[in-house]
């Protein structure tokens, strides 16, 4: 009785379960994917209990074991102890095993992003214009690399039904720039998952370097349209990478000359090209409030040698000076365009 179990003091159910684990080069990182059911050891599935135990018998192997300790639900946090007796096969006192946590610097670059179609965003697969209503991620790795990449659902409730009457799927194609997807083609599309009606689908793909001006582009979608739904992507790579919405939910902020996310204002409060764009303003407001004065009316030597409206001011020169190639250093500030990045 799972009721009558937390009554006593066992608020989640814990289980413990032991996989195969990666084959090189992948071999000291956590098990994030099964391969096939095979790769299941052993498993002692969650139990409302203050422990549980497992007895297993581990073949030699190249691969490793990995062990998982886990909860029935997500989200639940807590410490814990695993705890391993193991046989001294030739009674020598060395043990059979080495046991190692799994973590930096050895285990998967990782990132997961929770999100939702919605609205206008639940725009459906491909074979519908409002595709391009979904929400979009771009993908940059750092070098080429393998990348495993999740989409799960997130229902409410387990009984709630699936999303749409055929599922989801998540497609994967190059970018141009930090603007998200209208179209996808031969050329630019990259992978595409079959639409799967369960919970949650994996890609395993081989990606090379990208940048935020040629990156990957991450859209799931629900195979209907109209589906509103939360959901979670998860992306593991053996090397560093970046991965961010288009929405806005990134730390990019909109740019108010070219209109896709900006990678350099806004990304770091206090960030030296910030500063720079503070004091070009600063400068700006110097040079408008020292047009206001004409002060050139008011200085003899400028009055005899050119004013700075039609040219610069030429020392030793009488007269004034407007050919068309002059340098602008001493335009006034209308004249000039407003700094900007684009």
């Amino acid at each position: 009785d799972p009721g009558a179990s937390a009554r006593a003091g066992y608020a989640h159910a814990i289980g413990l379960f032991v996989f195969q684990g990666n084959a090189d080069p992948d071999g000291d990182r956590r098990k994030v994917m099964l391969e096939s059911e095979d790769e299941v050891v052993a498993r002692r599935d969650p139990l409302f209990k203050r422990s549980v135990t497992l007895e297993v018998t581990l073949e030699p192997s190249d691969r490793p074991y990995v062990f998982m300790p886990c909860t029935f639900e997500p989200g639940c946090e807590g410490r814990f102890v695993l705890s391993l007796a193991v046989d001294d096969v030739n009674d020598d006192g060395v043990p059979d095993l080495d046991v190692v946590p799994v973590g930096p610097p050895r285990d998967w670059h990782s990132r997961t992003i929770t999100h939702r179609w919605a609205g206008e965003s639940a725009g459906g697969s491909r074979d519908h214009d409002t595709w391009r209503n979904n929400p979009q991620f771009y993908l940059a790795p750092s070098a080429r690399c393998r990348c495993l990449i999740f989409l799960e659902v997130r229902r409410p409730n387990p009984g709630q039904a699936p999303p749409g009457d055929d599922g989801i799927l998540i497609t994967v194609a190059r970018g141009e720039g930090l603007v998200p997807l209208t179209t996808v083609t031969s050329a630019t599309l990259v992978a595409e998952s079959e639409p799967f009606d369960d919970e949650g689908l994996s890609l395993d793909l081989s990606l090379g370097r990208a940048t935020r001006e040629a990156p990957y582009v991450l859209v799931p979608a629900a195979m209907d349209p109209g589906v509103e739904m939360e959901f979670t992507l998860s992306v593991y790579s053996d090397h560093a990478f970046e991965l961010a919405p288009f929405d806005g939910a990134s730390t990019f902020p909109l740019c108010q000359t070219c209109q896709s996310l900006c990678p350099q204002v806004g990304a770091q409060a206090g960030s030296p090209l910030e500063a720079i764009l503070e004091r070009l303003g600063q400068m700006e407001g110097q040079f408008s409030r020292l047009e206001a004065t004409r002060y050139w009316e008011k200085i003899p030597q400028l009055q005899n040698r050119g004013n700075p409206l039609q040219g610069p001011y030429r020392p030793g020169v009488a007269g004034t000076s407007a050919a068309a190639d002059a340098s602008t250093a001493m335009v006034p500030a209308r004249r000039r365009k407003k700094w900007a990045l684009c």
